[in-house]
């Protein structure tokens, strides 16, 4: 009956639209998650196993990502709680944090902002990998936060902070210190790119940090402006839209940061922007 539940649950993924490898690859990563122990020996009948498999086979019809399912997700090396209030991370943002940390070797940061924190897996990481560096992570979601939060304690980040900002309102981001480092993976999609997203995504994953408001550059035009009016010099990482790279660039050009440029990811699409305001 163990090898009926296990094949059962490969197959409401592939039905769910995952092709057989990945399927194969989450239904080990769900039953090690979940913890089944239980053996093909072991009496079924009238246990907690056929009603806990049953439950997770019903979510994954539903297209609730695994991850939620497993309130587990392993980025950068280390497995970070997440759920419904944030965004699931991204290999891509992975390869954020790794271009972060090259970017800054041998370069005097002491303070970090990290906009959009949302699971804070990107600021957690940086603070483990850079315990030097003081950094801040900000959210406009309380509840995006709260994960955040678990995450730092469950690291015991004693150089990380979080915050509830709206970085999109003037008066709030005009109250913020100046920092040596900004990074960010903030919304930059469109809504009218929903035609091209997962089931999964949409349904489940908080919209407020995939959809911008009103313009795709709408985040990094603020994220510019805040760079450019301070007389500190800093440095920018942000993940963007492999779309919009020229259009991105474009921003921090008129913007007057300099050193742009703008950095694959390992599919070769274009995937950060990195750029720096020299001190006045």
């Amino acid at each position: 009956m163990i090898n009926m539940y296990y094949q059962k649950l490969t197959n409401s993924l592939v039905e769910s639209g995952i092709d057989d490898k990945e399927a194969a690859t989450i239904t080990k990563y769900l039953w090690e998650d979940l913890a089944f122990p239980m053996k093909e020996s072991d009496d079924l009948n009238g246990n907690d196993f056929v009603i806990k498999i049953e439950e997770v086979i019903d979510k994954v019809r539903q297209h609730i990502p695994w991850q939620y399912i497993s309130r587990k997700v392993n980025f950068y090396g280390r497995d970070f709680y997440v759920d419904e209030r944030v965004l699931i991370p991204r290999p891509e943002t992975e390869e954020l944090v790794y271009n972060i940390l090259q970017k800054t070797k041998n370069k005097n940061i002491h303070s970090v902002l990290d906009i959009g924190t949302g699971s804070g897996a990107i600021a957690v990481t940086l603070g483990i990998e850079r315990p030097g560096w003081n950094i801040t992570g900000i959210d406009i979601s309380a509840e995006a936060l709260m994960v955040a939060e678990k995450n730092r304690n469950t690291f015991d980040c004693k150089n990380v902070c979080f915050l509830q900002i709206d970085f999109l309102q003037e008066e709030m981001v005009a109250a913020l210190p100046d920092y040596d480092l900004i990074v960010s993976n903030p919304p930059y999609i469109d809504v009218a790119e929903k035609d091209h997203m997962s089931a999964s995504t949409l349904l489940h994953e908080p919209g407020q940090a995939l959809f911008v408001n009103h313009h795709p550059m709408e985040f990094y035009e603020t994220i510019a402006r805040f760079v450019s009016s301070r007389s500190h010099p800093c440095m920018v990482l942000a993940e963007i839209n492999a779309f919009r790279g020229l259009e991105t660039r474009s921003v921090f050009e008129k913007a007057g940061l300099v050193n742009i440029e703008i950095i694959k990811d390992l599919q070769g699409m274009d995937r950060i922007i990195f750029a720096e305001k020299s001190g006045r």
